[in-house]
């Protein structure tokens, strides 16, 4: 649903904004079954996302990848 179509989208800009070398964090798709295993434990995706992506990622990235999160999920 909605929120498969969301996550896609934070992985598409993410991936996009790391291949423009605007970022220096990739989403793998190890990401991906780490963020989806917390949302089956009751995490909501972008809590979940934050959790998986904030805690690995350079100092630097951590404003554009909150804001990518907040921005497609307003949260």
């Amino acid at each position: 649903g909605d929120s498969v179509r969301k996550l896609a989208k934070v992985a598409k800009l993410l991936h996009t904004g790391y291949e423009d070398r605007t970022i220096s964090t990739a989403f793998s798709t190890r990401n991906l079954k780490a963020i989806i295993k917390l949302v089956d434990v009751g995490m909501t995706y972008p809590d979940a996302l934050r959790l998986n992506l904030l805690t690995r990622c350079s100092e630097s990235d951590r404003p554009d990848i909150n804001e990518t999160i907040r921005t497609v999920y307003g949260a």
